[in-house]
């Protein structure tokens, strides 16, 4: 995968904006949905946006996704969603719960199918750590 062609993909550039859009809509909210800034210290800040997403793509994507797949089970389409990514987002979205409130842990779905789709799209994590990585900033400095 190129870099070149990643940033001109369509559907990854509308991702990025309609991530943008829900940060907007949903800060309008008033809800706190990260744990609160000020409380987090630098190291602890710098590992949930840049080291955890590459661990948990690393894990949920690169080994449980991916193994998925491999099976007969995990190759079933629906529309463009595999059940190896559905199945994964599930797994994803579980282990969630153990540190960020139950709301928010199934919410944690849905980035989940993009970012497995993303992963079948370019058949590398690459544009998985980007997008994660993305989502955690405007988690922890946007909502």
């Amino acid at each position: 995968m190129k870099t070149k062609t990643l940033f001109q993909d369509k559907e990854l550039l509308s991702t990025l904006i309609f991530t943008v859009v829900c940060w907007g809509v949903l800060s309008m909210t008033g809800i706190e949905y990260a744990e609160t800034n000020a409380k987090l210290s630098i190291d602890v800040l710098i590992a949930s946006i840049f080291v955890m997403p590459v661990l948990e793509e690393l894990a949920f994507r690169g080994f449980i996704q991916q193994n998925l797949a491999k099976t007969e089970l995990g190759k079933v389409k629906f529309y463009k969603l595999t059940t190896s990514n559905l199945i994964t987002s599930f797994l994803f979205a579980g282990w969630h719960i153990f540190y960020h409130p139950a709301i928010l842990s199934i919410a944690t779905f849905f980035p989940s199918i993009i970012l497995g789709y993303f992963l079948e799209k370019y058949e590398s994590l690459k544009p998985c750590f980007f997008l994660h990585i993305f989502f955690n900033l405007g988690y922890f400095f946007i909502l």
